[in-house]
């Protein structure tokens, strides 16, 4: 005679049962988002000298990594705050789209025109608003963790 009671039960927001598949693809989703974020960091780390180097930045060389870090610092406990008032799955989706867009005009700094700031300011901005993108995936996908593995009865 077999328990369901000795079967551990994972819910989303205490409303939906997570069978074992829906899970393992969550907990897949979320690894592989943060995996975005981490790899970008460790990309643009090793590349941000020879980027500074083409748009003649040095002297504002630590603005690039220090706006990200700041960013993403304070993003963090707003966004997952807000996404407890709010909902999770809008502010993931768009921390998403905004680490996404950031990062394509990170790629572009310097060649936007209609930006009035030079090339490696465009990149500090566009730093600060990946941070920003980065913040909001870290501070909600933990949150999303805890909605997961926290005990509902």
């Amino acid at each position: 005679m077999t328990t369901a009671a000795a079967e551990p039960k994972f819910y989303t927001s205490g409303l939906v049962r997570l069978t074992k598949p829906q899970l393992v693809g969550t907990m897949a989703g979320l690894m592989l988002t943060m995996l975005l974020a981490a790899l970008d960091q460790t990309i643009v780390g090793t590349a941000e000298p020879r980027i500074i180097a083409s748009l003649s930045g040095f002297d504002r060389y630590p603005w690039v990594a220090t706006l990200y870090m700041l960013c993403s610092t304070i993003g963090v406990p707003i966004f997952a705050s807000l996404s407890d008032r709010f909902g999770r799955k809008p502010f993931f989706m768009g921390g998403v789209v905004v680490f996404v867009v950031a990062s394509a005009l990170c790629g572009a700094a310097g060649n936007l025109t209609f930006i009035p700031f030079d090339g490696m300011g465009q990149l500090i901005l566009f730093r600060g608003l990946q941070g920003l993108g980065a913040g909001m995936i870290t501070g909600v996908l933990f949150s999303i963790v805890g909605d997961i593995f926290s005990p509902k009865e």
